[in-house]
């Protein structure tokens, strides 16, 4: 969960109901506990590595990790990319008999801040290339000093191998930029490369100062790419297989932080349930919010999720979802609603009910001050997320 502070075909996903009910009645109120016991079994956490993917219009590909605000490092090396990818953990639960599971965005993809934050990386590009070539033509000129100190006897390979357009890169940089920073880093890095491994050093650095720039005049859409994917059921449905999936579709809008995930399997495990009644009698539990109905200020909410991830979760007797509980703190808009449940980071796709048994939101993110400070996407998107042909594009 966030603290703020700072291929697929295109048939439109019709989903069928994991439960023949068709109950017209208005069902009886639920409390904490009947909350839990209906829906806990549909509730999974969830384990993702990923990163991104760049392909430019000329067909050159590049990789990243988690996408910075202000600065982007990219690698033409899938391997190094993918090496470093991170393992995050988030919740999600069961919307559909084929296995599908909804999420947030930022549980299968990384994110060091709100989707909605992000600035578009695709339209940035060439400036962030940019950025990234200084830093490296930076990093470059501390190496060919080094070298110079060294190999005194050896100038002519610098002359040879650095061309022209990087020294002039090199010279404007330093009339404009003092490498206060660069010195700080480097003053600690030992000069214990030999002269054939600095060589070799100096002339990847060259190449990739000028793969950069060609890029950079290049525009490039985004894509994500799945290291790994999988999933575990509460220890309450006595299945204790873990799960691998797949990214169904993700949101086109920056607004709506959710994504859905497929099972590999294509069902729904032994033991589960699904929590959802898309497209059943409106009066039946687990269905989504219309666009009509808002949350109002002080009505009772229920939270299940995996705080902390299996930190919290791995108990003597499996692993173990949990109830947490507050009410709405301010009314519902278009988007979310916040409210006073307690969460940690884990809880971030968990689904939010009312005393109803309405999924009115999905948990998303939380304010840095309080963990009682939280907010859930509206449920209404995620129906809209359902019911629109599946997106892979990632809205960066």
């Amino acid at each position: 969960m966030f603290k703020l502070s700072t291929i697929i075909g295109s048939t439109v996903l019709l989903l069928a109901s994991c439960s023949s009910n068709t109950t017209t009645h208005t069902p009886a109120p639920l409390n904490a506990d009947g909350v839990f016991k209906k829906f806990s079994k549909g509730v999974v956490m969830i384990e993702s590595e990923s990163y991104y993917k760049i392909v430019f219009s000329n067909g050159k590909t590049a990789y990243f990790n988690e996408p910075n605000a202000d600065y982007l490092q990219l690698d033409f090396n899938e391997a190094n990319v993918a090496a470093k990818a991170e393992t995050h953990y988030g919740t999600g639960f069961f919307v559909g008999s084929k296995g599908l599971i909804a999420t947030n965005f930022h549980v299968v993809a990384p994110l060091p801040q709100l989707l909605s934050d992000v600035d578009d990386i695709s339209k940035r590009l060439p400036s962030l290339l940019l950025e990234q070539r200084d830093d490296e033509v930076q990093l470059l000129e501390h190496h060919i000093n080094d070298y110079k100190e060294r190999f005194a006897t050896d100038s002519n390979f610098i002359v040879t191998n650095v061309p022209e357009a990087i020294w002039s890169t090199m010279r404007q940089k330093s009339t404009t930029t003092t490498d206060s920073t660069a010195v700080a880093v480097y003053d600690d890095e030992p000069n214990v490369l030999s002269q054939t491994a600095l060589q070799h050093t100096i002339d990847s650095m060259v190449a990739l100062i000028q793969t950069i720039e060609v890029q950079a005049r290049e525009s490039g859409s985004i894509s994500l790419v799945t290291k790994a994917l999988r999933v575990t059921l509460d220890a309450s449905t006595l299945n204790e297989q873990t799960y691998s999936a797949h990214i169904h579709s993700l949101t086109r809008n920056k607004e709506v932080d959710l994504a859905i995930i497929q099972l590999d399997q294509t069902s729904i495990p032994d033991g589960a349930v699904c929590i959802d009644q898309f497209n059943v009698s409106d009066t039946t539990y687990g269905r989504p919010l219309k666009a009509s109905e808002i949350i109002a200020t002080t009505s009772p909410l229920f939270l299940l999720g995996y705080n902390h991830g299996p930190s919290v979760a791995k108990t003597t007797r499996g692993i173990k979802v949990q109830l947490t509980k507050g009410e709405a703190t301010q009314e519902s808009d278009d988007y979310r609603v916040l409210y006073s449940i307690p969460t940690l980071p884990g809880s971030s796709g968990g689904p939010v009910f009312d005393t109803l048994g309405r999924l009115v939101a999905i948990n998303y993110c939380g304010l840095r001050v309080s963990d009682n400070f939280n907010y859930g996407i509206i449920s209404q998107h995620l129906d809209d997320l359902l019911h629109t042909a599946p997106n892979l594009k990632v809205p960066l």
